[in-house]
């Protein structure tokens, strides 16, 4: 089993993740296997999909990690602000709508 499965928007994200994870003495962290894919949809596709993308890869990997550009997936009038009070809001929507409905641990405490 691989520690992280990596989702990408597009090639550049894909070059820098790949930059600093193979330095993990720069990081000081240990070395981390992983993989890396781009969705074919970039920054809308990781946004919208990111999470039904990676469920082939669950018992293939420990962790996931979605990544893409606040600009061009969709929902750019959402400043930061909102969308971090968004995640931490007592919303029954918000595990729902990230794909983490009915999973263990749940997402407030994943976090």
């Amino acid at each position: 089993m691989k520690d992280l499965v990596i989702l990408v928007a597009d090639k550049n994200m894909e070059y820098a993740v790949k930059g600093l994870l193979s330095r993990p003495e720069a990081l000081s962290i240990r070395e981390i296997s992983f993989d890396i894919f781009i969705h074919p949809y970039h920054d809308p596709g990781c946004l919208n999909e990111g999470h039904y993308f990676l469920q082939s890869a669950l018992n293939q990997y420990r962790h996931a990690l979605i990544l893409f550009d606040r600009e061009g997936c969709g929902r750019e009038g959402l400043t930061r602000q909102e969308l971090e009070i968004w995640v931490w809001s007592d919303s029954p929507h918000v595990a729902e709508i990230l794909g983490w409905k009915n999973k263990q641990p749940d997402l407030k405490t994943w976090l």
